[in-house]
């Protein structure tokens, strides 16, 4: 009997091995696959950029500038459309400064990009003048001076004086003294002549009262007589003149057979326009007027 209940038993252990489900152990962790990166897609491309070149255009390398304005131009090269260009900007470099000369929105019919450049208005004394320029595209690109330099020779006479004007100064017995002010760009002017103009050069033709001497007015050769010069970086003189007997003035000048005073600039390239510092007025019978 007890032989029969012990092989009742290890039957029924047998039973709960085998039949069933297992049960996990407590504090195993399930295992899970690892990510795998989904393939990368690819982004589109479009082709590549032009690159921003171009070529000069004008001025000539070591050209001659006669006058105050000088033209810039460049071409973009061919696989540069115009639609890709936004801006070029042209540069003037001189001595140790730079200043931006000009610059051009829009292209010309023939595809160049061009403007004018005023080089007495961006303050560039004559000489040694190197231009350069800049290309901007459409997406914010910038070339900086793609095609090098051009570099010139800045030749021109100086431009006429400005705001010149005449003061009396003092009379020492017989003698007047009367000083001359004028403005001029630094730089252009080696010297400046101060001159008479002999007899009224409107007389007759002009009304009693008005100017001897107006802009345009013609000079006929030999009514210059010189008076003074002064050194290019002058910006005033002094000059005397010797008046004899009574004078009435009426012709607020020097009431004399001069008609004007003018002034004049000159350098190695030629000299300026005369400024008119004082006119005197005419008077009836100027030819017969002397005190």
């Amino acid at each position: 009997m007890r032989r029969l209940l012990l092989l009742l038993l290890l039957a029924a252990v047998a039973v709960g091995a085998c039949g069933g489900s297992a049960t996990a152990t407590p504090g195993a962790l399930a295992r899970t696959a690892d990510p795998v990166a989904a393939p990368a897609t690819p982004s589109p491309t479009g082709p590549p950029a032009s690159p921003l070149s171009a070529s000069w255009v004008s001025p000539r390398a070591g050209a001659k500038v006669t006058t105050y304005t000088v033209d810039l131009s460049a071409q973009p090269d061919a696989q540069l459309r115009k639609s890709d260009v936004k801006e070029v900007v042209f540069r003037a470099t001189w001595s140790d400064r730079t200043k931006v000369a000009c610059s051009a929105a829009k292209p010309a019919a023939a595809g160049t990009w061009s403007c004018k450049a005023n080089l007495l208005k961006l303050g560039i004394p004559p000489g040694r003048v190197t231009f350069s320029f800049d290309i901007t595209d459409n997406s914010g690109r910038v070339a900086k001076a793609p095609a090098g330099t051009r570099r010139v020779t800045y030749a021109v006479a100086p431009p006429k004086p400005t705001k010149a004007g005449m003061q009396f100064v003092k009379s020492q017995g017989i003698t007047w003294v009367y000083r001359v002010t004028w403005s001029e760009p630094a730089g252009y002017a080696s010297r400046f002549r101060l001159y008479f103009v002999r007899g009224c050069p409107n007389f007759p033709k002009s009304p009693t009262g008005t100017p001897c001497l107006t802009e345009h007015t013609p000079l006929r050769q030999g009514v210059l007589e010189p008076v003074a010069t002064a050194a290019g970086t002058a910006r005033s003189l002094t000059f005397s003149l010797e008046s004899t007997g009574a004078c009435v003035m009426m012709n607020d000048l020097f009431c004399d057979t001069i008609g004007a005073v003018v002034l004049g600039a000159d350098n190695s390239s030629g000299e300026s326009v005369l400024a008119i510092v004082k006119s005197a007025k005419v008077v009836p019978d100027w030819r017969y007027y002397h005190p």
